[in-house]
């Protein structure tokens, strides 16, 4: 019987970690001209946002 419940609860949670990770991944999909124009700020940043990543190359640049 308990088994049973960790068997059920592991596929709970694999179900639920997939769902919210293919709610992230659909938006930015979703927004390709938000994420095309978006660009990198932060003090003497000048470079691109890039979409797949969501970030810009600098790790201390953000994306606008």
């Amino acid at each position: 019987m308990r088994y049973l419940f960790v068997v059920c609860f592991v596929f709970l949670a694999l179900v639920t970690t997939i769902g919210i990770t293919n709610g992230k991944v659909v938006p930015g999909i979703g927004e390709p001209k938000k994420s095309l124009r978006a660009s990198c700020q932060w003090q003497t940043c000048r470079s691109r946002c890039y979409p797949k990543a969501g970030r810009c190359l600098d790790s201390l640049c953000h994306c606008v």
